[in-house]
C-alpha cells in the first residue's frame, strides 16, 4: 500500500474513490456471492468511511468532470486490477492520470486490489506498491468459503489500518493549525505590550506648541502665576509666526527638490517597466487567449483579468476556469464562482454553464442540484449544449426536481444533433434501459457509433457491450 497520506482535509469522512473496468462490475454487485465492496461498505460505515463508484451513473464529458471531482475529494483510491482494468483507456486517461498525481503529492493512498492474473508489474504506478492481497489474484480465493472468508478479513484490516493512518495524519495537521494559531497570537500581544501606552503627537507647529501651553502672565486654576520659564520663551520671529516652521537653508531646499526630481523619474521608469503598453480590452482578450493555448497559464491570468475588468465576458469566464481548475493560480472555487456569476450576468452561457456544474458538483458552496437545473436551463437555451447534457441527467435521476425521462430525451435529441456526443451517449443508454421509451437496442447502437466515430471512448465501450 503506499505511505501517502493526505493531512489537508479535517472532514470526519474518510472518502475511497474506486477505479475499475465494466467487466469486472461483479465484485462491487451485492447480489455476486464473492462480493467484495459491498462488504467493505458494510463493515466500515460505522467508522465513517464512505464509497464511490459510477454504477449509477452515465456516461459523458459530465460524468468525466464527476469523476475527478470525486477523486479530488477522496483520500483512498481502491483500484480493482484486472486485464480489462490495465487496457482501458479511459481508466488510464481520466482516472490513473489524476489519482497517480494526487498521490505524488501525498495526497490520497493507493490501494491496488489483483482480482485476475494479469501483467500489472509492467505499470510503474502498481509495480511500486503492495498488491492487495498479493501476487494471488482474489479470483483465486472464490474456490473455497473459507479461503474467500479469510481474504476479505485480512483486506478489511488493511483498510482499518489505512484508515487509523489518515485519521492521525488529520489530528496532527489539526493540532499543528492550532498551535500555529496560538503562536500568533501570543507574538501579536507581544507586540502590541512592547509598544506600551500611546505618547500624545507632538504640535506640528510652534504656533500650536505655544497656544497649547501656559501663556505668559496667566493664572494658574489654584490663583498661582504661571511657570517663570515659559513667560520669558523667546519669540519667534515675524517670519516663522506667519508659517509656523523654522527657517531651511536655501541649500537645503535644493537638495529636496533634486531628490524629488529623482524620485518622480524613478518612479516614471518603474511604471513604465511594469505597466507595458496599454492595451485594449480586445486585445487582452487576444493575447490571453494565445498564451492559454500554450499553456502559459501565469502570463494569461492577468490579461484575462483585464479583459473581464474591461467589461469582456469570455474573459471573466477564462479567468474563473483558472481559478477552478488552479491553472496558473492558486485553485479557489469561491473566485471562480464569482466570475463565473459575473459571466452568467453579462451573457456569457460558459459562464452559466460552469456555474451551474459547480453548484451540482458541490465545489466552493453546498451542493444544490435545484440551482443547478436553474442555470443549465438558461446556459442551454442560450445555445450550450453542455448543458442541455446535464439538464438532461439530472431529469433522468431526478436530481433536484422531479424525474422526468420524456424531458430527459428531449434535451440529449438537441445535444446530439447539435453535435455533442455525450448527448448521443445518454440517449443511447435511454433506449438501452427502455427509460421513457421503448427498448432499442438498434437505436442505441446508431447513437453509440455516432459518438464512437468522433472518439467518445464511453460511446466506444457502451457499442462493445450490445448484444
Amino acid at each position: 500500500m503506499d505511505s501517502g497520506i493526505n493531512t489537508g482535509t479535517s472532514d470526519e469522512l474518510t472518502r475511497v474513490f474506486v477505479s475499475y473496468a465494466r467487466e469486472d462490475a461483479k465484485w462491487l454487485d451485492r447480489d455476486y456471492r464473492f462480493n467484495l465492496v459491498p462488504f467493505l461498505m458494510e463493515s466500515l460505515k460505522r467508522q465513517n468511511v464512505v464509497f464511490w463508484f459510477d454504477k449509477d451513473l452515465k456516461p459523458g464529458d459530465e460524468f468525466r468532470r464527476q469523476i475527478e471531482a470525486k477523486i479530488d475529494q477522496s483520500q483512498i483510491a481502491l483500484l480493482i486490477v484486472s486485464q480489462a482494468f490495465l487496457n482501458s483507456d479511459f481508466i488510464e486517461q481520466h482516472e490513473m492520470s489524476r489519482i497517480a498525481e494526487r498521490a505524488r503529492l501525498g495526497q490520497m493512498i493507493i490501494v491496488p486490489l489483483l482480482v485476475e492474473p494479469c501483467d500489472w508489474s509492467e505499470y510503474p504506478i502498481l509495480a511500486d506498491r503492495q498488491m492487495v492481497p498479493g501476487s494471488t489474484p482474489l479470483i483465486d480465493y472464490t474456490e473455497s468459503d473459507s479461503k474467500w472468508a479469510r481474504v476479505k478479513a485480512e483486506i478489511l484490516d488493511g483498510f482499518k489500518t489505512q484508515v487509523k493512518r489518515i485519521r492521525a495524519a488529520q489530528a496532527l495537521a489539526r493540532s499543528q493549525r492550532e498551535q500555529e494559531d496560538l503562536a500568533r497570537e501570543e507574538a501579536h500581544r507581544e507586540a502590541d505590550e512592547q509598544k506600551g501606552p500611546v505618547a500624545p503627537a507632538p504640535p506640528e507647529t510652534e504656533q500650536e506648541g505655544l497656544a497649547a501651553g501656559p501663556v505668559a502672565g496667566a493664572v494658574t486654576a489654584e490663583g498661582a502665576p504661571a511657570e517663570e520659564e515659559t513667560a520669558a520663551r523667546p519669540e519667534p520671529d515675524e517670519e516663522e509666526q506667519k508659517r509656523g516652521l523654522k527657517r531651511i537653508p536655501v541649500w537645503a531646499w535644493g537638495a529636496l527638490a533634486v531628490l524629488a526630481l529623482v524620485a518622480a523619474l524613478v518612479a516614471v521608469f518603474v511604471a513604465g517597466r511594469t505597466s507595458g503598453p496599454q492595451l485594449s480590452t480586445a486585445e487582452a482578450e487576444q493575447q490571453a487567449d494565445s498564451l492559454l493555448r500554450q499553456e502559459q497559464y501565469s502570463e494569461a491570468r492577468p490579461l484575462f483579468q483585464k479583459a473581464c475588468s474591461g467589461g469582456d465576458m469570455d474573459g471573466c469566464y477564462q479567468l474563473g476556469l483558472l481559478y477552478e481548475l488552479g491553472k496558473g493560480v492558486t485553485e479557489d472555487y469561491a473566485k471562480a464562482r464569482t466570475l463565473y456569476q459575473k459571466a452568467c450576468d453579462g451573457g456569457d452561457m460558459d459562464g452559466c454553464y460552469e456555474l451551474g456544474l459547480l453548484s451540482d458538483l458541490g465545489k466552493g458552496a453546498t451542493q444544490d442540484a435545484a440551482k443547478a437545473r436553474t442555470l443549465y436551463q438558461k446556459a442551454c437555451d442560450g445555445g450550450n449544449l453542455h448543458a442541455c447534457v446535464s439538464l438532461g441527467l439530472l431529469n433522468e435521476i431526478g436530481d433536484g426536481g422531479t424525474q422526468d425521462y420524456a424531458q430527459a430525451r428531449t434535451l440529449y435529441q438537441k445535444a446530439c444533433d447539435g453535435g455533442e456526443m455525450s448527448g448521443c451517449d445518454y440517449l443511447g443508454t435511454l433506449y438501452v434501459f427502455g427509460k421513457g421509451v421503448t427498448p432499442d437496442n438498434a437505436q442505441a447502437r446508431t447513437l453509440f457509433q455516432k459518438a464512437c466515430n468522433v472518439g467518445d471512448q464511453w460511446a466506444c465501450e457502451r457499442l462493445k457491450s450490445l448484444p
